[in-house]
């Protein structure tokens, strides 16, 4: 048995009238992209599954690209996060009576460096605070089912 899904997801990300003050003082209006929205992402996965020692064995890929984004809804170019893509790989066995299952799991294979969340604090302390998605991840996963 296999399985192929496909997705792409558009957003129309623009927020209108934001009011960022200027240093007059005067509030100046803008259309800036929504925080924490990027406009395109997209995701592909195969699987397939055959018969094998008395149960199920199943190989799956998937990718996922996510388009750029800010943190931010002041746009700065120091909370924006460039596209990105994540790769997946997963091997798994599943036995007939659905009591016994082995994984192994490889997530961002690739070992992408993304943000997931940044703050611009150049301002205060003359840096950006970050914080990474995980990276290159490997697990091995036994399970059984009462």
């Amino acid at each position: 048995m296999s399985t192929t899904s496909l997705s792409v997801d558009y957003v129309n990300n623009q927020v209108s009238q934001v009011n960022i003050a200027s240093l007059s003082g005067l509030p100046l209006y803008y259309t800036k992209e929504a925080p924490f929205t990027s406009p395109w992402q997209a995701t592909a996965l195969v699987r397939y599954e055959w018969p094998l020692f008395g149960g199920s064995l199943g190989v799956q890929g998937d990718a996922k690209f996510i388009d750029a984004y800010f943190f931010s809804l002041t746009n700065y170019q120091s909370t924006r996060q460039p596209h990105f893509t994540l790769y997946d790989a997963d091997v798994s066995w599943m036995s007939d009576s659905k009591r016994w299952n082995v994984s192994v799991t490889g997530t961002n294979l690739t070992d992408v460096r993304y943000k997931t969340v940044g703050f611009d604090v150049a301002p205060l302390f003359g840096e950006e605070q970050v914080a990474y998605g995980l990276p290159r991840w490997f697990k091995v996963q036994i399970g059984y089912h009462f």
